[in-house]
């Protein structure tokens, strides 16, 4: 008896472990991607594997799709050791010390809307940019106990005149994020349909469709592609047609 292979799907959630600087759509005139490509270009050059040596920090600001660019500069450079939190988690649900404990030169430490820290978190972050250690109460031993970040700090921010100034001193690179327009947005769409092997009826009424209907939020679009996704590939279909859309807009309204 022959065994059949299935076909492999691939998720919306899997776009962000895969996409690089050089597989990705970029907003407005995408000089901030082309400076985060530079950044790239200078890592890969100078010499990091050296004991002493330490990758750049970098602020990444933008009204949308900041961690998008953190990820895919991260994944240009072969990292895997990815400890991320979101500010208004960090030292309140998930302990700062744990995010850069035991940081290698080939870790990476994402800290996402570094707007929301509080004063006393913003010493900690500043601490790690500026020294790159910062010490911690030791219970046990009573006594003090220092934690260095040997990896790369990457920081997002929707909104940098929230920023603390000294966080912004800090870092060694501020790279903005351009607005999409509605072109960038529906080339988005077409690359995250392909991505999930998800072909769709029509030239470009369906990207339309989905973009016009999340009121060209980037965030909104990601929620509405989730749902055509899943109902294409739960319902078995073989392209994606407008009836699906306007299903899965009514669901997600």
């Amino acid at each position: 008896m022959k065994k059949t292979e299935k076909n492999i799907t691939r998720g919306l959630d899997d776009f962000d472990k895969d996409v690089n600087l050089y597989r990705l759509i970029s907003g407005g005139q995408s000089s901030g991607l082309q400076i985060l490509r530079k950044i790239l270009d200078k890592i890969h050059n100078d010499n990091y594997s050296s004991p002493g040596t330490k990758l750049p920090s970098i602020l990444i600001c933008g009204k949308e799709g900041t961690r998008l660019h953190a990820l895919a500069l991260l994944n240009s450079l072969c990292i895997e050791d990815i400890r991320e939190c979101d500010a208004k988690y960090f030292d309140a649900g998930m302990n700062s010390k744990e995010i850069f404990e035991d940081s290698l030169y080939g870790s990476a430490h994402l800290v996402t809307n570094i707007e929301q820290l509080r004063p006393q978190q913003e010493a900690t972050v500043w601490r790690f940019l500026r020294l790159g250690w910062c010490s911690y109460h030791n219970f046990p031993s009573k006594g003090k106990i220092n934690i260095h970040c040997n990896g790369m700090i990457i920081l997002t921010t929707n909104d940098i005149s929230k920023v603390a100034s000294p966080i912004l001193s800090a870092v060694d690179y501020k790279v903005e994020i351009e607005p999409y327009n509605q072109q960038q947005l529906e080339l988005i769409v077409h690359m995250r349909l392909k991505f999930c092997g998800i072909s769709y009826e029509g030239d470009s009424e369906i990207l339309t469709a989905i973009v016009e209907r999340s009121c060209g939020d980037l965030s909104i679009i990601i929620e509405l592609l989730k749902i055509c996704v899943l109902m294409v590939q739960g319902e078995g279909k073989e392209k994606l047609t407008m009836k699906l859309v306007q299903r899965a807009a009514k669901l997600l309204s």
